[in-house]
């Protein structure tokens, strides 16, 4: 059930949240935070296809080696509530919890779109006082809104076209492709 993933991971989210607040006025080196997190992204991506791969042939083995353990959802949460807020980049660090969870391509976006409405939330008050919000950004958001809207329709008739094995190819690829970005991108 998708709302014990986010139950399991809120006051991790919340403390990463927090942290990335009180820290927003010590990062000295963006390119170097952004390769780092580049670098995380891409060692889990790696890990986790490695894992998948070494679950192939052994199906009871690999239902075992899914990570369910609180460890898990400690660390990918406190990341992403962190990354969420200091660069607003916690959507690759949740697709590899995600698919890390097995969710289906529909748990998969309903989850996520619940976890990023919460998380997003949580993120107002912090992001007011750090002046991230301004009349001016609610200015440019409800410009973008109409794109917002087509993308949800688009997105909605992709979903049903393809399967899930491509769904889950696709959300790694896109992962890999945002931590190359982000360990080359200047």
């Amino acid at each position: 059930m998708p709302s014990g993933h986010l139950l399991k991971l809120s006051p991790w989210v919340a403390g990463g949240v927090v942290l990335g607040f009180f820290a927003m006025g010590h990062l000295q080196d963006e390119k170097l935070f952004r390769r780092f997190l580049g670098a995380i992204l891409l060692g889990l991506v790696v890990s986790h296809l490695w894992r998948r791969r070494s679950m192939i042939g052994n199906r009871e083995k690999g239902e075992n080696q899914i990570p369910h353990q609180l460890w898990f959802a400690s660390l990918m949460g406190v990341m992403a509530g962190f990354t969420t807020m200091v660069a607003n980049a916690s959507g690759p660090i949740m697709i590899l919890y995600f698919v890390a969870m097995r969710l289906s391509k529909m748990e998969f976006l309903g989850t996520g779109a619940w976890f990023f409405l919460c998380v997003n939330l949580l993120k107002v008050p912090f992001s007011y006082r750090l002046e991230l919000i301004t009349r001016g950004s609610l200015a440019l958001d409800a410009q973008l809104a109409v794109f917002v809207a087509a993308g949800t329709v688009v997105g909605h008739l992709l979903v049903g076209r393809i399967n899930q094995r491509q769904f889950e190819t696709l959300a790694l690829s896109f992962t890999a492709l945002a931590a190359l970005r982000m360990l080359t991108g200047d």
